[in-house]
């Protein structure tokens, strides 16, 4: 029966957004019709930021679980797939210079969370989105036993680096903190150039024209759009293939916002990159899915209490 099933709720806080549902962790897949998305003003005060993610998380918890059979006090816990850089251990955010939740600098919001939703703190468990993704990714798409690296290519450019079944966060074939966004690349760091912003500043210098994001870069049709995507792909070929042989990946799965996109780069990218290395590349589109998945996932696993040494932030 539906009551004896094992629930916990996945979160998806992204840039711009907030996804929750309840998750069923004996199936592993997120039960039908309880999937809630609302908006975020991310550059909002910290308590109407919070108000927010707390609102959507009580309408999952008071309006869906209850008709399942299980009151928002059964259900397992939380997780939640959040970007960085985010204390994940702590639940402490860090976001400071990306354009995104500067208010909660330095903030737990775990403690505050947990009193807005009423559900006990040691219940609330954070994960990077990018490592969340890559777990849910790896398991729609039978790759959980490969040594695979998930991508996120949105608001901010998140990786996570899979092995043994795990995020791996340290060892000589990882990279610092097991991320990218935050490494050198040309004249400034990674999440400089594979995020919305950089698709934007391109596109305006191409034509004079301000867009909100790559879907409305792409809608518009412009003939520098393709161009834009072949910039990009080249890019991305360079900054990444050192990270892949390093870490000798056997697969690479793509997700955000740009790669509902993937038709304009993701054959080039298998020709530059996957095929020359023998690398499996894959475009899972139903990021926040995975993401919550992932990060329940991850929970049930009690991930933070595996690591041997826990990193300050990522």
């Amino acid at each position: 029966m539906t009551k004896d099933r094992k629930i916990a709720l996945g979160v998806d806080i992204g840039g711009s957004h907030i996804t929750a549902a309840a998750v069923c962790l004996d199936q592993f897949e997120i039960i039908p019709g309880t999937s809630i998305n609302r908006k975020i003003d991310n550059k909002a005060s910290k308590e109407a930021v919070l108000e927010a993610w707390a609102g959507t998380i009580r309408e999952v918890l008071e309006t869906q679980i209850p008709t399942l059979g299980q009151g928002s006090i059964g259900i397992t816990g939380i997780g939640i797939a959040m970007p960085g850089p985010f204390d994940y251990p702590n639940g402490i955010a860090m976001f400071e210079g990306n354009n995104k939740y500067e208010c909660l600098y330095k903030v737990d919001v775990r403690k505050p969370l947990s009193e807005l939703v009423n559900i006990p703190v040691e219940k609330i468990h954070y994960f990077n989105d990018a490592s969340s993704f890559v777990v849910g990714a790896a398991l729609q798409t039978q790759v959980l036993h490969k040594r695979t690296v998930g991508l996120t290519l949105g608001t901010g450019f998140g990786a996570a680096f899979l092995v043994n079944s795990l995020p791996a966060i340290e060892g000589e074939q990882i990279p610092e903190n097991g991320c990218l966004w935050d490494k050198g690349f040309k004249a400034g760091i990674a999440d400089d150039y594979f995020s919305t912003r950089w698709f934007v500043g391109k596109h305006e210098a191409a034509t004079g024209e301000t867009c909100s994001g790559v879907r409305e870069m792409v809608a518009s049709g412009h003939t520098s759009t393709q161009l834009v995507f072949e910039e990009f792909v080249e890019n991305l070929t360079v900054f990444l293939r050192p990270y892949l042989e390093k870490f000798e990946a056997e697969a690479l799965l793509i997700g955000g916002n740009i790669s509902r996109s993937h038709h304009l780069f993701v054959e080039a990218l298998r020709a530059s990159l996957g095929i020359p290395s023998g690398l499996q590349i894959e475009i899972v589109e139903d990021t926040e899915n995975c993401n919550m998945l992932g990060a329940s996932h991850l929970m049930q696993l009690d991930y933070w209490q595996q690591q041997s040494a826990l990193k300050a932030f990522f």
